[in-house]
C-alpha cells in the first residue's frame, strides 16, 4: 500500500495538531466555525488542500488495487483525521505517533472493506428531533 495515504493524512494531521499554538489554532477554528461564516471557509479551505494531496494518491492505491474503486477521498481523510481530533477536542490526550499510526490503519482497514466507496449510494442524512 501507499505509504503516502498515512504519511499525508494522520501524520500530517498529527503535525498540525501538535505544532507550537497548532492546538489552540484548531479549537479557536472549530468554535469560530460554527458561528462566524468567514472562520467556517478557512476551515474548508484547509481541507480541500489536505484532500487535494491525499486525492492523488488515494487515486494511485485504487488503480494498484490496493483499495476499491469509487473510493472517496474526503471520507477517507474524515476518518483518518477524526480519531485525532477526538484526542484533541474531547478528551485531551496526547497526539503521540502511535495515535496517528492506528487512525490510518483504522482507516485503510475500512477503505479496503468499501466502507468508503460511493457507487451511487444516496446518502442518509441524520437529524435530530428537537423537543417541544
Amino acid at each position: 500500500m501507499d505509504a503516502g495515504v498515512k504519511n499525508v493524512g494522520a501524520s500530517a494531521v498529527q503535525a498540525i495538531l501538535t505544532a507550537r499554538d497548532g492546538a489552540a489554532t484548531v479549537r479557536a477554528l472549530v468554535a469560530g466555525g460554527q458561528d462566524f461564516p468567514e472562520v467556517g471557509q478557512v476551515v474548508r479551505h484547509f481541507w480541500a488542500a489536505r484532500l487535494a494531496q491525499v486525492g492523488p494518491i488515494v487515486q494511485r492505491a485504487v488503480a494498484r488495487g490496493q483499495l476499491p474503486s469509487g473510493t472517496s477521498e474526503a471520507d477517507l481523510m474524515k476518518y483518518l483525521s477524526a480519531p485525532l481530533f477526538h484526542r484533541l477536542l474531547v478528551t485531551a490526550e496526547p497526539l503521540t505517533q502511535a495515535a496517528a499510526d492506528q487512525a490510518a490503519a483504522a482507516a485503510l482497514a475500512a477503505a479496503r472493506a468499501s466502507v468508503f466507496t460511493r457507487h451511487d449510494r444516496p446518502e442518509r442524512v441524520l437529524r435530530r428531533e428537537c423537543c417541544p
